[in-house]
């Protein structure tokens, strides 16, 4: 997600009075984010349920929003928040209030057709890719144990 969108998401939060909800989907997603971008090895079938429910949850609320009316009732009655809406680059690029109407999105859709083969595939790349980190790289407090044993034995001695 791009600045704008999440600027967009959070003013449509706001207004349905779940901004401490937003902020825990953004907590949520950031910290998935860091889990990919470190490389580590992210149980996939925890990765996809927690997207899923997060997505839905988000868009429900956002689809309440402009299908509701909240949105115009708030505009009508000059609250700040709905104006930002209004004026957003992304809701004009949505198409306005009628987005959640038709459905149309400029979102990638998530892929929501998994078959058993392919959540067995996964399971077993995911469980491959562990064996291998594991393999590759030892753990780290078990090296830091061994360093600070060898120093141990090293001081006082002159090499």
């Amino acid at each position: 997600m791009n600045d704008h969108v999440i600027d967009f998401y959070s003013n449509v939060m706001r207004l349905a009075g779940k901004e401490k909800e937003y902020e825990s989907y953004l907590e949520k997603m950031s910290i998935m984010d860091s889990q990919l971008m470190r490389n580590e090895v992210i149980n996939p079938m925890q990765y996809l349920l927690l997207r899923q429910n997060l997505d839905r949850e988000v868009r429900e609320i956002a689809g309440d929003v402009f299908i509701g009316g909240l949105l115009q009732r708030e505009f009508r009655n000059d609250n700040q928040v709905a104006k930002n809406i209004m004026e957003s680059p992304v809701y004009v690029m949505m198409g306005g209030g009628d987005y959640y109407k038709r459905g149309i999105s400029l979102e990638k859709p998530a892929d929501t057709e998994y078959n058993l083969q392919k959540l067995r595939d996964l399971k077993d790349m995911y469980e491959s890719i562990k064996e291998m980190k594991k393999d590759l790289n030892p753990n780290v407090s078990e090296s830091k144990d061994l360093i600070e044993e060898i120093k141990i034995k090293c001081r006082g001695k002159v090499i």
